[in-house]
């Protein structure tokens, strides 16, 4: 479960770019007033496996600062976050207790930072390091607040208009790394239902 918040969070990160010499915080306001629907790929490189454990699904970002990010394959998870709950919910839809309620919410709330565009809240937490060439943009984070230190030690997000990936480098080693691709600029889905439970 810290693992699945973990790249959920991070997936997004990449909203969070501070105005150096990129334009992005421009990209980072006109983005969270859409809603988007993103297929995911993730790797996950645990030290001690030879192969990374893949697995993919899609995530929806509604211009209301919601975010419904389900795991498809290899088994079906679906986490929701909005300004007012964390909710998970199994492979048949029955929610689940969140275990580490603590993580949960600073995780939950930094999230939704960078989707209501917050960055008083995001330069708390994170040094950033932005860098451009020409269309495309990469950050690099490294958290400053203990909790997320001790869930990764680096944070690397690269793509043109919207994310396209994170790398993340967890405390303990293990190396994940998250691709996305945005088909959709509607929430005409059926992540939509999650929202309503």
């Amino acid at each position: 479960m810290r693992s699945l918040l973990v790249f959920i969070f991070l997936s997004l990160l990449s909203n969070y770019l501070a105005a150096d010499s990129c334009d992005i915080e421009d990209l980072m306001i006109q983005n969270s007033k859409e809603s988007s629907l993103f297929q995911f790929t993730q790797e996950k490189q645990i030290k001690f496996l030879s192969k990374p454990l893949i697995s993919q699904g899609e995530l929806l970002q509604t211009d209301t600062g919601e975010l419904v990010w389900q795991t498809q394959k290899p088994i079906k998870t679906t986490l929701v976050l909005t300004r007012e709950r964390v909710k998970q919910f199994d492979s048949l839809d029955k929610s689940v207790d969140l275990p580490g309620a603590s993580i949960v919410k600073n995780l939950s709330n930094t999230f939704l930072s960078l989707l209501s565009g917050d960055f008083s809240r995001l330069k708390i937490d994170f040094h950033s390091t932005v860098s451009c060439k020409a269309s495309k943009y990469s950050l690099e984070l490294i958290p400053k607040n203990s909790e997320l230190k001790a869930l990764f030690s680096n944070i690397k997000v690269s793509g043109q208009l919207s994310v396209e990936t994170v790398v993340i480098e967890e405390a303990r080693g293990d190396l994940t790394t998250i691709h996305l691709t945005k088909f959709s600029s509607s929430t005409s889905s059926l992540l939509d239902r999650y929202l309503d439970n």
